[in-house]
């Protein structure tokens, strides 16, 4: 397979000569190009996945993907993210991220799953609900942020955020208002929540007009103040469920409070609200 430079997608890198020699041609004058994949063998199952094949999926017919799921995980497996049937009428997959304790630190591996997962999201519209756990990729998360770019296919995204990295969630969100179709959107975080993530908040809130969930659970404010984001998702007309810490609504002013309590009075499109 021809590797593919992705112009503009910059990354810090360490020393190259700590850097496998396997990589050094993947990673180029900062710039991040797609792995080879081509006649990938699965390391398990020894399937080799053609990942030319095109989505077949349609309304009554699952994507040709679905009769090779073992070889998909086999190799997915490796970052720690499966793909999964969605229980739903048409035929539809998930890309489910594993949870694990464990460090993923072999880069080459990491390349070739990012890979692969910038293969699925950007030719498989039978791919509707992604998980992106916020580091587990290293480097390669902007291989995920390129990927989902103006994809026009997904509805359902997930940000899970447990790096300590502060600032690895930016990316993702700068992205996030892009998709097309967004209609469902999560983000939790284990990290103390700070103005950057308000402001990225407000900022997906201010520049989709798509949402029908919102979901932000775990996510407890300290010594900030929730205003703006509260008044954006009352100004959100199509948001029809709502979860959320009770945190947001005692750290917002009390004109904002009297605001959102009748939103969410008068509301004629929310119907589930969690705190």
């Amino acid at each position: 397979m021809e590797r593919l430079f992705l112009a503009g997608q910059m990354a810090r890198r360490r020393d190259p000569s700590q850097d496998p020699p396997s990589l050094h041609a993947t990673l180029d004058a900062g710039r991040i190009c797609l792995g080879c994949v081509g006649g990938y063998t699965a390391p398990f199952t020894g399937e080799v996945l053609d990942c030319t094949l095109p989505c077949t999926g349609s309304k009554d017919r699952a994507c040709q993907i679905i009769h090779h799921p073992s070889a998909w995980n086999d190799a997915l497996l490796q970052g720690r993210y499966e793909l999964r049937e969605r229980a739903r009428t048409r035929p539809e997959l998930k890309l489910a991220s594993v949870a694990t304790s464990a460090s993923l630190n072999d880069l080459e591996k990491l390349l070739k799953v990012a890979t692969l997962l910038y293969i699925l999201i950007k030719k498989h519209h039978c791919l509707t609900a992604v998980d992106v756990d916020i580091g587990r990729l290293k480097v390669y998360d902007a291989l995920l942020c390129d990927a989902l770019r103006d994809n026009e296919h997904i509805p359902s995204v997930t940000l899970l955020d447990f790096t300590p990295n502060r600032d690895a969630f930016k990316p993702f969100f700068s992205v996030i208002p892009s998709l097309k179709n967004l209609r469902h959107f999560r983000y939790t975080t284990h990290a103390e929540v700070c103005k950057a993530h308000l402001g990225a908040l407000e900022s997906t809130l201010e520049k989709t007009n798509t949402l029908e969930s919102l979901h932000i659970p775990g996510l407890w404010i300290y010594d900030m103040d929730s205003t703006e984001l509260l008044t954006a998702i009352a100004r959100y007309a199509s948001l029809r469920e709502l979860t959320l810490t009770f945190s947001f609504l005692e750290h917002a002013f009390d004109d904002c409070s009297d605001e959102f309590s009748e939103y969410l009075k008068n509301s004629d499109t929310l119907t589930t609200l969690s705190l």
